[in-house]
C-alpha cells in the first residue's frame, strides 16, 4: 500500500495478488479496480503487483510479476482512472519503482534496472538506459 500525492489530490493505492485498488485518501471510496487475473481464472498465486510510484503529476505506475509496468492516467478529480500503457523492459518480476522529475526507474528480481524518460512533446515513455547488475536482487 502507498499514499500517492498529486498536485490536486491524494490517493491510497493497494497492490495485491488479485489486482490493484485505488481509493480516495481516507479509504472510504474505491475509485478504481484493475484485475491482474483473467475473469475465468481462480488462480491467484501466479499474479501480483509490486512497486507503486507517481509520475509526472498525473500518472500512476505499478509493477507486475510479469515484468511489465502498468501506467495509469489519473485525472485531477473523479474516478476516471484509465490504463494508459504497459511498459515492457523487464523479464523478471518488478521489485521497485522510483521517480524523479521526467525519469522513472524500475528494478526487477534479477537485478536489472531500467531508467525510463517521459518525452513531453510526444507524450511517450521510452527507455533511457538499462543497467544489469548480475547476482543482485533489487
Amino acid at each position: 500500500m502507498k499514499y500517492c500525492d498529486y498536485p490536486s489530490r491524494s490517493l491510497m493505492v493497494m497492490a495485491c495478488q488479485r489486482g490493484i485498488q485505488v481509493y480516495d485518501a481516507d479509504g472510504s471510496v474505491m475509485l478504481y479496480w484493475h484485475s491482474l487475473v483473467p475473469p475465468s481464472s481462480d488462480e491467484v498465486s501466479a499474479s501480483f503487483a509490486r512497486g507503486i510510484s507517481t509520475f509526472q503529476d498525473c500518472m500512476l505506475c505499478i509493477g507486475t510479476d510479469s515484468g511489465n509496468i502498468l501506467i495509469f492516467d489519473v485525472p485531477t478529480r473523479g474516478a476516471n482512472i484509465v490504463l494508459r500503457e504497459m511498459l515492457k523492459g523487464h523479464t523478471a518480476p518488478i521489485s521497485c519503482l522510483f521517480n524523479k522529475e521526467d525519469l522513472l526507474g524500475s528494478g526487477d528480481d534479477s537485478g536489472k534496472v531500467v531508467v525510463w524518460q517521459h518525452d513531453v512533446d510526444s507524450n511517450s515513455i521510452q527507455v533511457l538506459t538499462t543497467i544489469d547488475i548480475q547476482g543482485c536482487v533489487i
